[in-house]
């Protein structure tokens, strides 16, 4: 399991390997459609490729 943390502080535990848009679907469909981009501590990340570490998230 993977600790990843949002914007707001809040942090959920995720399987290794989700991507940043299965972590935008996990919080809302409807998010996770609108979604363009991520970054994964600071660093830019394809919304496709795989986390397989601790980090914090930002949704573009």
């Amino acid at each position: 399991m993977i600790n990843i943390k949002f914007p707001d502080g809040n942090v959920r535990q995720y399987e290794d390997g989700v991507t940043p848009l299965d972590i935008a679907k996990s919080i809302s469909e409807g998010f996770a459609r609108n979604v363009l981009a991520a970054s994964l501590n600071d660093e830019e990340w394809d919304i496709s490729r795989p986390i397989c570490m601790d980090g914090e998230i930002k949704f573009f």
